[in-house]
């Protein structure tokens, strides 16, 4: 899909070529999003089983490549097409990270609400679960920006990533209700997202800073560890 949340997955013009945005990620996920992720899993196995089967069957190779998605989650796009927005947040620690100095590394980039009665917590569980299928050796750095502007405390961090078992490295990311807003904007984000019972957009960006693709929960934990794989290997 070539649509983003927000910029409404932000501000900008789509790339030539893309089809414009029929509003935000978030609320096309929730209308079709897990029908989406079943078609495609389901689509792309079935039809690559079949393909292989009618290529054995008549004893040769077949005739042309299967066309299938480099991603898999609601968004996909190619390389140095979708510049990740960029920021400079202060993470649990009291250090500034900031997306440019991460250039060279995959990153994740995820929005969450540490509150126990937010909402974040099934999307939380299902990305950590993700994260470990994966060695650490091809785990991206993983920044979560907090919905909450002004009012996670270290506690409310802590106790969060208990609950849903995140380990580190990761960056919990806060800063003034001005600049979380400004972030959450460019991303398509609402602060009040988790509250509101809709689920938020998870980024995978590669080492040159742009966006390869989009998750919004539901999703199978398993193809986001693939992509991550993917996004480890060839960005």
């Amino acid at each position: 899909m070539a649509s983003r949340p927000g910029r409404t997955l932000t501000g900008a013009p789509p790339p030539p070529g893309e089809s414009p945005p029929g509003g935000a990620l978030a609320g096309a996920h929730k209308r079709f999003g897990l029908a989406i992720a079943i078609a495609i899993a389901v689509g792309a196995l079935a039809g690559d089983a079949l393909h292989l089967s009618d290529a054995r069957s008549l004893g040769s190779k077949p005739s042309a490549k299967l066309s299938l998605p480099t991603f898999h989650g609601q968004g996909d796009w190619g390389p140095g097409r979708r510049p990740a927005p960029g920021f400079a947040l202060r993470d649990q620690t009291g250090a500034t990270i900031s997306l440019v100095a991460q250039r060279g590394n995959p990153v994740l980039i995820a929005f969450l609400d540490a509150r126990p009665r937010a909402g974040s917590g099934p999307e939380a569980r299902s990305l950590v679960q993700a994260l470990s299928i994966l060695p650490r050796s091809r785990r991206p750095v993983v920044d979560i920006v907090g919905l909450d502007p002004g009012r996670e405390a270290n506690t409310a961090i802590v106790a969060a990533a208990h609950r849903w078992r995140l380990t580190e490295p990761y960056h919990w990311l806060s800063g003034s209700p001005a600049a979380l807003s400004r972030i959450c904007h460019e991303y398509g984000v609402s602060t009040s997202a988790a509250s509101e019972g809709n689920r938020s957009p998870i980024y995978l960006v590669d080492r040159s800073s742009f966006e390869r693709a989009g998750f919004l929960y539901p999703f199978f934990p398993t193809v986001l560890a693939r992509d991550l794989e993917t996004l480890s290997r060839r960005a």
